[in-house]
């Protein structure tokens, strides 16, 4: 997905600009913590939007929303639960109803994992299964 751009020679290249709103509480005076205003700079750019479900969420923003609005300029969607950015099912989130139905809904691409785990990594991967099967 994107637009192909040029490299500071002037070639071609296959490469994507990505922009990530963010939430201010975990970066403050970031400038871009508006999911309108990216995918308005994204249709203007041939960027792409990353939709991270916990910035999202602590932007006060529900991701299947931002998703029927801007499903068309996002390049990638990123997740974690929120509040504290742990693992699936750590938090309020309800990724693994949100996850699915953004599928459901057309996103085609791969979906990443950014969260910090409480303990071993191995031991917080149970919710790729509980993904898996739907919840």
């Amino acid at each position: 997905v994107g637009t192909p751009t040029r490299s500071r020679s002037g070639s071609r290249t296959d490469r994507t600009i990505l922009s990530e709103p963010i939430n201010p509480g975990d970066a403050p005076g970031y400038f871009l913590a508006d999911y309108d205003l990216a995918a308005r700079i994204a249709r203007e750019t041939g960027a792409r939007v990353m939709l991270d479900c916990y910035h999202a969420a602590a932007l006060g923003c529900d991701p299947l929303d931002i998703w029927r609005r801007h499903g068309s300029v996002v390049g990638h969607v990123q997740f974690a639960d929120h509040p504290g950015r742990g693992a699936p099912g750590t938090g309020g989130s309800r990724l693994n109803e949100v996850l699915p139905a953004l599928r459901d809904a057309g996103y085609g691409g791969a979906f990443g994992a950014e969260y910090r785990p409480h303990g071993p990594t191995e031991a917080t991967l149970g919710w790729m299964e509980r993904l898996r099967t739907r919840g």
